[in-house]
């Protein structure tokens, strides 16, 4: 899953056109997220600009992983890595591979850690705007994982994805990780009826989220986010 902010540009003066718009098309990431391998020396992603006619300008930084969905800009950027090019033109029915680079400071090597990749991407001015005119900045963000040399055997990444483990307290259900991977879930169903929709579907490390139930007994089925943004095979877990 990606995430897209409007950043306001520009605004002069009172006079603004509707007209002018940028063509159909536009910036798109080749990817929904990035995992950063330790033991490698960069991780690469893709955009695309898949305008005929326009040029667009993009910015790209890493930034710390927030939940609360609020706007980021480049002043929130993170010294543990750096995206080249940061500034790249990007001309119509083009791509640029950009790399994600560690520039250094301790990370956990007992479990993942995550951070948002931003690429900001900013329009063209309307060729035929006459005046003052307002434009829009588009923020794609998608998360990007560290994973430490010691977490790279893809047997366990592959059992974790079904290890998670569900427990009712109260009217909670409570989905736990007990593993050193992010975990992100989708569709997961109460009792093959009801879809649970946690605030953040993502279980850290060693940690757990949270779902209101009413049920006291039962089965939570699910499936997870993996590398690729493909979805793996659903798990069933009684509780």
């Amino acid at each position: 899953m990606h995430r897209i902010f409007g950043f306001l540009l520009l605004i002069l003066s009172a006079s603004v056109l509707a007209e002018g718009s940028i063509s159909q098309g536009g910036i798109y990431l080749g990817t929904t997220r990035v995992v950063f391998n330790s033991n490698e020396k960069a991780a690469v992603f893709t955009a695309n600009n898949s305008s005929a006619t326009d040029t667009w300008l993009i910015r790209s930084w890493a930034s710390p992983y927030e939940k609360t969905g609020k706007e980021v800009t480049e002043d929130d950027a993170v010294e543990s890595f750096v995206i080249t090019p940061p500034l790249y033109r990007l001309d119509p029915n083009s791509s640029v591979q950009l790399r994600v680079n560690r520039a250094g400071g301790a990370l956990p090597e007992d479990r993942e850690s995550v951070f948002y990749i931003n690429v900001l991407a900013i329009p063209p001015k309307p060729k035929d705007a006459k005046g003052s005119v307002i434009q829009f900045a588009l923020n794609t963000q998608i998360k990007l994982f560290y994973r430490p040399q010691s977490l790279s055997d893809e047997r366990a990444l592959v059992e974790a994805y079904g290890g998670v483990n569900v427990k009712l307290n109260g009217n909670t259900l409570m989905l736990s990780n007990p593993s050193p991977y992010y975990l992100t879930l989708t569709n997961i169903i109460l009792n093959d009826t009801t879809t649970l929709t946690p605030a953040d579907p993502m279980i850290p490390p060693f940690g757990s989220i949270a779902v209101e139930s009413t049920v006291k007994s039962g089965t939570v089925s699910y499936q997870t986010i993996n590398d690729f943004g493909g979805k793996t095979n659903k798990v069933s877990k009684a509780f």
